[in-house]
């Protein structure tokens, strides 16, 4: 509890009492200020005790405590405890006083007994302005980063057109550039795209794996090889970009009539181990087949 300054309001002086970091009133001051006969703000608090929290509208406070700390005057020969209200309690407690009054009041005693001291007002504005300076670099930083990207987006576009690739697969790869931003471009900008996969996708669709690995991972080179045997038209397969890990650059991916004609080759063939093809072996193993992916 703390004994500071005092304000006057109505004509009565309050002074500023604090208890556990919180403003608080007493019933009594409650009473002198809005001009009520004493004893009107303890029975409405006693009749509406249930809907006030202990600790967050009020605080019941031993006379002992009251008076060695001499915040309030009572009567030496008083043992009783003593209601003190907060901010929140008071406002609940006076909210059936309607009069003119009664408005007037609670507007003075929300400015300027319940108001922030000067310090703490300063402290506040002094962390609202740290917090909107955060604010603002964070946003400079991002901005920042989005030019640079913009910048690489262009070199990459006009990569991808001196490859030939088509503008939705362009699209289609600029938006996993920026996806990690958070940036999306509009799904408009994706229509046109056909499903394709690359060959590691094909791999696991028909369970084409690494011996060295444990049959872990995707023979991507196999597949590669098996493909190269095929009759493929065009319409099978596209030159994509593609951004992954810090990395960026063109392959083919191919359609699903691709997929089946890379299983059937392996079945007409019987499975072969190792995987020979021009000129070099492929230490594979065949595992799970995955399913095509959604």
């Amino acid at each position: 509890m703390n004994n500071q300054l005092s304000v006057t309001i109505n004509d009565v002086e309050l002074p500023i009492k604090e208890y556990q970091g919180q403003k608080v009133v007493t019933l009594k001051e409650i009473d002198a200020v809005h001009n009520r006969p004493e004893g009107t703000a303890r029975k409405r608090f006693n009749d509406n005790k249930k809907h006030f929290i202990e600790g967050v509208d009020y605080f019941k406070v031993c006379a002992s405590e009251i008076r060695t700390h001499k915040v309030i005057e009572i009567s030496p020969k008083s043992h009783e405890d003593v209601t003190l209200i907060t901010e929140s309690g008071y406002l609940m407690l006076v909210k059936s006083f309607t009069d003119d009054l009664a408005w007037d009041v609670q507007r003075q005693l929300v400015n300027t007994y319940f108001a922030s001291t000067p310090n703490q007002r300063r402290k506040a504005d002094k962390q609202t302005k740290s917090a909107e300076e955060l604010i603002a670099a964070n946003k400079r930083a991002t901005a920042m980063l989005l030019n640079a990207k913009n910048r690489v987006a262009n070199d990459l576009q006009k990569l991808y057109d001196r490859a030939g690739i088509k503008p939705e697969y362009q699209a289609q790869a600029l938006s996993a550039f920026y996806a990690v931003d958070g940036v999306n471009l509009p799904r408009i900008a994706l229509q046109g795209t056909k499903q394709t996969y690359d060959k590691t996708t094909i791999a696991k669709m028909v369970g084409v794996y690494s011996k060295a690995s444990g049959g872990k991972q995707p023979h991507a080179q196999a597949v590669g090889a098996i493909i190269d045997q095929l009759d493929i038209s065009d319409d099978e397969k596209e030159k994509l970009p593609y951004y992954r890990n810090g990395h960026n650059g063109e392959d083919y991916e191919y359609t699903d009539s691709v997929v089946e004609k890379v299983r059937s080759w392996i079945d007409e063939h019987g499975y072969p181990v190792p995987l020979s093809l021009n000129g070099k072996k492929y230490n594979v193993v065949y595992g799970e087949v995955a399913a095509c992916p959604a």
